[in-house]
């Protein structure tokens, strides 16, 4: 490991020295275009025309835009009614025929160049020709290849659908894969892979034979931080540097040649500025870029430059954490409320009996080592037993710590938190008996009297652990009949524990069941007054007995009664008092105040019971915005 380590540098090193050192000529990085308002757009591709499509994942469209980005015509995505879809990759081949992968399904999607369905690739599982949660795709000559995250792997397919030997699997060393998300070729067939969660480029040759790898996790030039797109042209490598918000570009060897993009200052700014680029693609020409930010429903179009380095000013470095970008999970408990910053790896503690909630504890920073994190996915508190359980499924682990609190004033508390132990997501005694395929990947989390409780995301499972953290309980079963899930975003207690509310972001739907699993009733809402949850993602249940279900499609609240009643909603997108972009976690504290995760706006909103606003922190200038709004008669 630590040769790897030194011989990763050695190419940084290598790569840090070229960006100014040769003559600069026409490159790619000068803003021309901007298209808004589309649904989470997640993939790119060239036509031959010139024609750019995009996959709108919420909206299960592939739309057609021109060179300018003014819309062509549009393919929605048929599927049996009911039947989930989540399009976020697509590839062009030579005969114009396009190729869609599909999250949701876990199959490759291929149309004729007319739009029409020809057939489909792949299924769920782990075998040699299945897909888990494919990502990124590409053509090259007869092959397909399909960036399978969710197994950590490149699947080959033939343009028939016969499946080759697949590339990679999870690990860190040379040639393992940990969530790759995007993949190229170059005209020789060498294979470039955005190896997302290991904050780097691999390159394999035709055969899948490793060749080299470049980047680590960082925010200098060179360094990645969850690389998530790639495309290959004309000898360049260049790369959707996601949470540095930046391109980058590099020679095919790895040395870095420029860079191009700026992290937006006003909220959801653009216009050559970024926030969290996920995907690219290079016209045939060269002249063009096309950039997808999914996370601002929009995608930027860039042509050459041959001006001085100016023209595209590069992204100065800057370590996170100097604002607050909250991630969706959240918990409430004992005066407490836990976030965590997604771009620092760390996990926040607020004391919220203030007007204002105050931050008095933080912990965590990238790593691998036990407190360290790589993605964080769900955070919990048992403050009847004063501990708060991360999960981080970059690291697949569940980690406990022990919390304490001085006596004395309100300060922060640098000493509050102590590890106390870790268990193995991918423990094969964990799997095997919670009827679990992949590792377990909480995307929620709570503490019942029955102990700690997980929604298994990636399984479509709930289970039970115990204080000693070991599994009592495991249920569920994925489909998209009545009392099934798919991938299920957030989970609450009802007020007297009996039963449990479980949101379906993929279904569009949440439903109570019992503790043991038992399907007990929808929540229902009035379809001639009010549009249902289309992508609910977060849900609380609290002591006045109430379901409160946040909706990150229509960016909204909606409140239920315990048995299932509608009652009011609130919200619109925005970034006014009391609006949303992308809303993930809810909770209730027991005085009965509502916290939203405002995610997309980057900070918590909080409300009484009704939906009145009452209060906002987090990123200064999103936060202000509330706060102004709030105040005008």
């Amino acid at each position: 490991m630590l040769a790897i380590f030194r011989a990763t540098h050695l190419v940084l090193m290598v790569g840090l020295l070229s960006p100014y050192a040769a003559p600069q000529a026409a490159r790619l990085g000068l803003f021309t275009h901007q298209r808004d308002e589309l649904a989470d757009p997640q993939g790119v591709a060239f036509k031959a025309d010139g024609s750019i499509l995009v996959c709108d994942a919420t909206a299960r469209v592939i739309r057609r835009l021109s060179p300018q980005l003014v819309p062509i015509a549009e393919t929605p995505l048929a599927a049996r009614p009911g039947t989930p879809m989540r399009p976020v990759g697509v590839a062009v081949d030579r005969d114009g025929r396009v190729y869609v992968s599909d999250a949701a399904a876990d199959c490759v999607r291929v149309l004729d160049v007319d739009g029409a369905p020809l057939k489909i690739i792949g299924r769920r599982g782990r075998g040699d020709d299945e897909l888990c949660d494919p990502a990124g795709i590409a053509v090259h000559g007869d092959h397909i290849f399909v960036a399978d995250s969710g197994n950590h792997r490149i699947m080959r397919f033939l343009r028939e659908g016969t499946a080759a030997a697949p590339i990679g699997r999870y690990g860190q060393a040379a040639g393992e894969l940990n969530r790759p998300l995007g993949v190229a070729l170059d005209g020789q067939g060498n294979i470039y892979v955005a190896d997302t969660d290991n904050h780097r480029i691999q390159k394999f040759d035709a055969a899948g034979g490793f060749l080299k790898m470049w980047g680590d996790f960082g925010y200098f030039p060179g360094l990645l931080s969850e690389p998530s797109g790639i495309a290959f042209h004309a000898g360049q490598v260049y790369v959707a540097d996601k949470l540095n918000h930046r391109i980058q570009v590099f020679s095919s060897d790895g040395d870095l040649v420029y860079e191009w993009g700026l992290h937006v200052f006003e909220p959801h700014e653009g216009r050559g500025k970024f926030h969290y680029p996920s995907a690219l693609a290079i016209a045939e020409d060269g002249g063009l870029a096309a950039v997808a930010e999914s996370f601002e429903d929009r995608v930027q179009l860039f042509g050459l430059s041959s001006g001085p380095t100016s023209d595209i000013p590069p992204l100065p470095p800057m370590e996170p954490g100097l604002s607050s970008h909250f991630g969706p999970p959240v918990s409430v408990g004992g005066k407490l409320l836990v976030l965590s910053e997604p771009e620092s790896r760390k996990v926040l503690i607020y004391d919220y009996t203030q007007p204002t909630p105050i931050q008095i504890h933080n912990f965590g920073a990238f790593g691998c080592r036990l407190g360290q994190f790589s993605r964080i996915s769900a955070v919990a508190l048992d403050p009847g037993r004063d501990r708060l359980y991360v999960a981080d499924i970059g690291n697949r682990r569940l980690c406990e710590f022990a919390l304490s609190r001085g006596d004395g004033p309100l300060k922060f508390e640098p000493r509050m938190s102590r590890f106390v132990r870790a268990i193995d997501l991918a423990d094969a005694t964990l799997m095997q008996r919670g009827e679990c395929t992949w590792p377990v990947e909480p995307s929620a989390m709570l503490v019942t009297a029955a102990g700690l409780v997980l929604l298994d995301a990636r399984n479509a499972r709930v289970l039970t652990l115990s204080r000693e953290l070991e599994l009592t309980q495991g249920w569920g079963r994925r489909g998209t009949a009545v009392g099934e899930l798919w991938r299920p975003s957030g989970i609450a207690a009802g007020r007297d524990g009996e039963a449990l509310f479980i949101a379906d972001g993929e279904l569009g739907r949440v439903g109570a069941f019992s503790t043991s699993g038992e399907f007990l009733y929808a929540l229902q809402t009035p379809r001639d007054r009010v549009t249902g949850p289309v992508q609910p993602s977060g849900v609380a249940a609290g002591v006045d007995g109430c379901v409160y279900v946040t909706d990150a499609a229509t960016h909204r609240v909606l409140k239920f009664s315990e048995r299932g009643e509608f009652i009011k909603l609130w919200g619109s997108r925005g970034l006014g008092a009391g609006q949303f972009f992308k809303p993930g976690g809810v909770v209730q504290t027991a005085e009965g105040r509502v916290y939203v995760v405002d995610f997309g706006n980057h900070r918590v909103q909080c409300f009484d019971g009704e939906g009145n606003f009452t209060g906002v922190f987090g990123a200064r200038l999103y936060a202000q915005a509330a706060r102004r709004s709030a105040a005008r008669p």
